[in-house]
């Protein structure tokens, strides 16, 4: 709106009006064929609904009636849109696969209009549901064929709805992104409908609401150690939350273990609680954001590694109160000096960044330098390709790259 233009208010009648001739513009073929990314929000007022024909909205009705037009869309958006069985059957109209992300969508309920009836129809490509409840049926709208990734905001504890949900097969859907609120959503069966449904799935990543809580010894609300990844048999990558390791680990055999932000000592008891199941075949780790640590923890964190050719580590190192300069210092030149002795001589890359707190008075020159530990590094792990151990803020830098024979270091 230009500066000092006056703001014009609508009453219902004429937003309608509005609207429609607005969506007339929008639907007519020389525009839509030009329209590569589509977000549709409905208003699900008296004013847009037909009184004559119950459940008829009539500028979803003209937008999605006008798909087929839509030759270049790459991406549609969803939001509050209510799905009858005409506009599935209008999703099916658009010509090429397509991104398709869901929020707060529902069906619309009504003889003839179970979405299971349109199975196999809709080219997405990329499918994304925000607060859905049904989400095996949109999944079965997919075209087989055409869906590849999924991202899964689960708002509630999901199983299968009906007997139907069992026959969804999508054979190439490789990567899943999964959100949940609780452990309880992640239920027996759902893990069960997954590794029929997803055959090929790759990479799995799990991101949680649920937090540990020490004072309530949340370990022991844990679920038993279980099997649930060992279906699958494409898996490679995994990332999640330190609590879903015991239900996760058993049986795997992932390549790719990305360990999301956790309290050190949780993390700990976690993998003390796994070592036993951890798989052989995990090559590459990563533990982004371990807090509350103490640098003696990090040789316990390791060990249970012993195959890792990717290390992509960082964390927060916090000295107690009272810790006097000189101790400090000693703690992290024996930490700096010892670190080569943490890691499997099979590592080719290592990145690792320790950020301290309270350093006031430390003495930088007690501090090992970069080429004696780039040096103690090469000899531990004669394959390293790459070196990154960084000590924030600023105190340590050792960055070297043997492809070009060079690299960079600093102590601050």
């Amino acid at each position: 709106m230009a500066p000092g233009a006056s703001r014009r208010f609508l009453d219902g009648s004429d937003q309608y009006n509005e609207t429609m001739e607005r969506l007339v513009f929008f639907t007519s073929h020389g525009v839509a064929r030009h329209v590569r990314v589509l977000h549709v929000y409905a208003r699900n007022d008296r004013n847009y609904i037909s009184h004559g024909d119950e459940g008829t909205h009539l500028p979803r009705d003209l937008l999605f009636s006008a798909l087929h037009k839509f030759v270049r869309l790459q991406s549609l958006t969803a939001q509050a849109v209510i799905f009858s069985r005409s506009t599935l059957m209008n999703l099916a109209t658009i010509p090429r696969p397509f991104s398709l992300e869901l929020d707060t969508c529902c069906f619309q309920v009504g003889p003839g209009d179970n979405p299971i009836a349109l199975a196999n129809t809709v080219r997405v490509s990329s499918l994304k549901l925000e607060y859905i409840k049904a989400p095996w049926s949109w999944l079965s709208v997919c075209k087989p064929e055409a869906l590849r990734t999924i991202d899964w905001n689960i708002c509630e504890a999901v199983d299968g709805e009906d007997s139907e949900s069992e026959k969804i097969v999508l054979p190439r859907v490789t990567a899943i992104d999964m959100q949940f609120h609780s452990l309880e959503d992640l239920s027996e069966s759902n893990w069960q409908l997954m590794k029929r449904c997803f055959p090929a799935l790759q990479r799995l990543h799990l991101t949680s609401a649920w937090k540990f809580d020490p004072k309530e010894e949340v370990l022991r609300a844990v679920p038993p150690l279980c099997t649930p990844l060992q279906h699958f048999g494409a898996l490679r990558e995994l990332r999640t939350p330190c609590a879903m390791l015991p239900v996760l680990l058993p049986g795997s055999s992932i390549k790719s273990l990305h360990i999301t932000e956790s309290n050190a000592s949780d993390l700990l008891a976690v993998l003390q609680r796994v070592e036993k199941h951890i798989p052989s075949t995990i090559t590459t780790l990563t533990f982004n954001g371990v807090r509350q640590g103490k640098l003696d923890m990090w040789p316990a964190l390791l060990l249970p590694f012993s195959s890792l050719e990717v290390l992509n580590c960082s964390g927060c190192f916090q000295p107690e109160e009272a810790e006097e300069p000189a101790v400090l210092t000693a703690q992290i030149s024996d930490f700096i000096s010892g670190l080569p002795s943490l890691l499997p001589p099979s590592l080719t890359h290592l990145k690792f960044t320790l950020t301290c707190t309270a350093l006031e008075g430390l003495t930088h020159s007690s501090l090992p330098t970069t080429q004696s530990l780039q040096t103690q590094l090469i000899e531990r792990c004669a394959r390293l390709k790459q070196i990154t151990v960084q000590l924030e803020p600023e105190v340590f830098l050792l960055e070297w790259t043997a492809a070009g024979g060079s690299g960079r270091s600093s102590v601050s």
